[in-house]
């Protein structure tokens, strides 16, 4: 079977009709990317993102992909990303539907998985539509999911919301921890605080109440030394 005639569609609906094509028409099977070579993957997993509660696939750092697969033929496999995979840049590269498979055989497998990393895995393409939409649904329901949690979990912490009534007198209720702030400012508003004295003015006509003239004090002359006084 064509490459064209499997390519797009779900490898359980085509069974193990395997044959010998590769793919370029001429079925002489003599690249890797036969039916019988092929992986249809199933689901795919950024185990790393999980466990970090963040988008899968989004960061290249830490990344390990859990691809799900089957074969034409039924059979089951995983494949865990050991280290990054050089063909696949984004978690969406290998949605449920694409095609893949190993440029070398992987005959160690430890229960039904195997480890790949590197170019391991050559990315064929494809799809399945059916696949595909139930993989974009799964995905917009778990985020909805997830942001629903994480409202429900803030609304949780908020207060009770009362409907304001206008009606009604409103009640401050303030809490022992707060009493003492209250008391400090009820003390500081009974304070009589005096105004300051003024500083004493000059005696002067124009400041003097009774209009009197100011005392004058004469300037007595200081005295000479004996050397320098006058002969009598």
């Amino acid at each position: 079977m064509a490459m064209d005639g499997w390519l797009f569609r779900d490898l359980r609906d085509v069974g193990d009709d395997v044959g010998d094509d590769d793919g370029d028409g001429d079925g002489d099977g003599a690249t890797s990317c036969s039916l019988a070579d092929a992986w249809q993957v199933m689901d795919v997993v950024d185990c790393a993102a999980s466990a970090r509660g963040a988008d899968a696939g989004t960061t290249a750092r830490g990344r390990v992909l859990k691809l799900t697969l089957i074969s034409a033929a039924g059979d089951a496999l995983a494949a865990i990303e050991r280290e990054r995979l050089t063909d696949i840049s984004t978690i969406d590269d290998v949605r449920p539907g694409v095609k893949i498979t190993f440029r070398r055989a992987m005959t160690t497998r430890v229960c039904g998985a195997v480890v790949v990393g590197g170019d391991d895995v050559r990315v064929l393409g494809g799809g399945a539509d059916a696949l595909t939409k139930e993989w974009r649904r799964a995905a917009v329901a778990r985020a909805t999911r997830e942001r629903d949690d994480a409202t429900t979990a803030l609304a949780s912490t908020a207060p009770k919301f009362h409907p304001f009534d206008a009606s009604k007198e409103i009640e401050i209720r303030v809490s022992r921890g707060q009493s003492s702030s209250a008391s400090v400012s009820s003390r500081l508003a009974r304070v009589e605080i005096s105004p300051p004295t003024p500083p004493p003015r000059a005696n002067t006509a124009a400041n003097d109440a009774d209009g009197a003239a100011p005392i004058i004090t004469p300037r007595v002359k200081p005295a000479l030394p004996p050397s320098r006084a006058k002969p009598s």
